[in-house]
């Protein structure tokens, strides 16, 4: 009788690590903050201005200078143990007035590749 009590403790203990150890090993990571960029609609180049930028995307991931222009950067990353990575970037620099000068946008979603490879076939 306490053989088999062992046996099942120690089948449940052993059941309880594997789930455990599946768990964490499944997990991901994100890194950044969401965001959605509709496409090339959303930002017109020498008229949309840093307000409208923040207020649609928000506070972005990074701040820089490109050739001495300020850039912003919006950064959505999702690391996965099993799956594929996934990433998306939206860079955008403004001219001394805060007027975008030059923007480029990349990602690896697979929703945003089908969108973007569709339109560039019109």
């Amino acid at each position: 009788m306490k053989k088999n009590f062992a046996l099942k403790n120690l089948f449940f203990l052993f059941s309880l690590l594997l789930v455990t150890l599946v768990i964490t090993l499944s997990g991901c990571a994100n890194v950044g903050k969401n965001f959605t960029y509709n496409g090339p609609t959303d930002i017109e180049l020498k008229k949309t201005t840093k307000n409208e930028i923040l207020n649609k995307f928000g506070s972005p991931f990074r701040v820089g200078y490109n050739n001495g222009d300020i850039q912003w950067t919006y950064s959505y990353y999702q690391y996965s143990a099993f799956a594929d990575t996934n990433t998306k970037d939206l860079i955008v620099s403004f001219n001394k007035d805060g007027i975008v000068d030059h923007y480029e946008y990349n990602s690896s979603f697979e929703d945003d590749k089908v969108k973007i490879l569709a339109n560039s076939s019109k």
